[in-house]
């Protein structure tokens, strides 16, 4: 047993010493009425004055420990994803209080944007900056502060040279949900989990048909048909370098630099890929809504503006109640449109505001984000170009969730360097990881439409 686990030990033998004799000592006092005596006082005081030692003894031995995990700080950084996750250890002991921060690092609630849906934004935040100071950084209060309060995968208990860190299930609804609160396809396409690198989802195709049956004859036979939906998970990395004192004495910056800057890139990742996806490798292979549906085998899926509607700024009434009206109808359907900010203004507000009735309070208002009674969803991933801009896909209309779907196979996983030239410059490299998959599968074909379609402009 190594000399800090030994001082820990202590304290904690010695701190429930003291509140045993506490509580005996006013039982005591209490059955008898009276104040305690001098001798009891002064017992208590030793007590007091032997877990302050040990608290200062404690702190020196962190900090050799620490010094101690500088000198392997420098690592070679693993360029491609972690070949494996390490299994975190589990407290022994989580206590049941509410964590507490230290004052120094508090901050004002309202100007936090990562976490913001939890209980506490800022102590949620501090406990992940926390989680990642002692993972990532060696920090050793970071360290020990987890361990109290019931944040899991440590510093002592895993390895980051042996393939990164799993970040604890405590942290990844928000995270996700700070993905969807940026990104817009993993908000509205089906999400399904992924048990296994490659996942298998059936799709129903097609429906039995109903006949008129003369009396005493056998009902004409229809059978359902479907086809399986395939999903293979992609790695996808984000890296994000941070200023190596955040890592000692900022947890709550260093919390939400993380969980923003990683959750912002993998949103636009998938923002694009799942819209614009050109089926490179530089988009993991995947084929998007837009790019699909204009491949030439979902024409009909396409509704084409009218003549010289070649831009966002010519586009018609008729053209957008052409396109809600050619949707087919499905059980379930979510319909609504997405399109860019930019394209938005361009068409569907201008629109609104010409038809007439507008007042001041109307225009000082805005435009809701609603056209011909249906939501409208803005992603400037999708076509922003104001000019004029033929044969084109402007926008899409439909449920995305019927014609898309997306495979979680792993939330996020994060491994970091702090050697080579982050070391010189002070600085330590955090790279944060996640495998998923989309597939566009429900556009329809050259006859029917799907529950999708796609606005494009004509030629001329």
């Amino acid at each position: 047993m190594d000399k800090l686990t030994q001082l820990r030990a202590s304290y904690g033998e010695k701190l429930k010493a003291a509140k045993d004799f506490n509580a005996a000592l006013e039982a005591n006092c209490k059955k008898e009425n009276r104040d305690p005596t001098d001798e009891e006082r002064a017992k208590f005081d030793g007590l007091l004055a032997e877990i302050d030692q040990l608290k200062v003894d404690m702190e020196a031995a962190e900090a050799d420990r620490v010094r101690a995990a500088r000198l392997g700080v420098a690592q070679d950084f693993q360029r491609t994803a972690p070949a494996r996750l390490t299994t975190p250890s589990q407290p022994t002991d989580i206590p049941d209080r509410v964590p507490m921060i230290p004052a120094q690092f508090r901050r004002r609630r309202d100007t936090l944007k990562a976490f913001a849906s939890a209980d506490d934004p800022e102590r949620q935040t501090y406990a992940f900056g926390s989680f990642v100071a002692a993972t990532l950084g060696g920090n050793m209060r970071a360290d020990q502060w987890c361990r109290d309060n019931g944040v899991y995968a440590t510093m002592s208990s895993t390895s980051n040279a042996a393939g990164g860190f799993a970040i604890p299930d405590i942290f990844i609804p928000d995270l996700i949900r700070l993905v969807e609160l940026r990104g817009v396809f993993r908000q509205f396409a089906a999400v399904k989990p992924m048990a296994s690198d490659t996942a298998i989802w059936p799709r129903r195709t097609g429906g039995q048909t109903a006949y008129f049956t003369a009396e005493g004859a056998n009902p004409t036979e229809s059978d359902i048909t479907g086809d399986n939906v395939s999903l293979v998970a992609k790695e996808v990395a984000v890296m994000t370098v941070v200023p190596r004192n955040l890592m000692e004495d900022a947890m709550i910056d260093l919390g939400e630099l993380v969980a923003i800057e990683s959750a912002h890139a993998m949103a636009t990742l998938e923002d694009t890929v799942g819209f614009n996806g050109a089926g490179t490798a530089a988009h993991g292979g995947i084929h998007g809504a837009t790019v699909k549906i204009n491949d030439g085998n979902h024409d009909a899926g396409i509704y084409e503006a009218l003549a010289g509607n070649t831009a966002f700024s010519t586009l018609d009434l008729v053209d957008f109640e052409g396109l809600a009206g050619a949707l087919p109808i499905f059980p379930g359907q979510n319909q609504m449109w997405f399109i860019s900010k930019p394209g938005f203004y361009a068409s569907m507000a201008r629109l609104l505001d010409a038809a007439g009735g507008n007042t001041k309070s109307d225009l000082a208002g805005g435009t809701g984000l609603q056209f011909l009674g249906y939501p409208v969803v803005l992603s400037n991933t999708l076509n922003t170009t104001l000019g004029a801009d033929a044969s084109a896909i402007k926008l899409l209309f439909g449920d995305l969730a019927q014609a898309c779907m997306m495979g979680n196979r792993r939330a996020y996983s994060i491994a970091s360097d702090g050697g080579g030239k982050y070391f010189q410059a002070g600085t330590i490299a955090i790279k944060a990881t996640a495998r998923f998959d989309v597939n566009v599968h429900s556009l329809g074909d050259g006859t029917n439409a799907g529950p999708l379609m796609a606005m494009k402009t004509p030629a001329s």
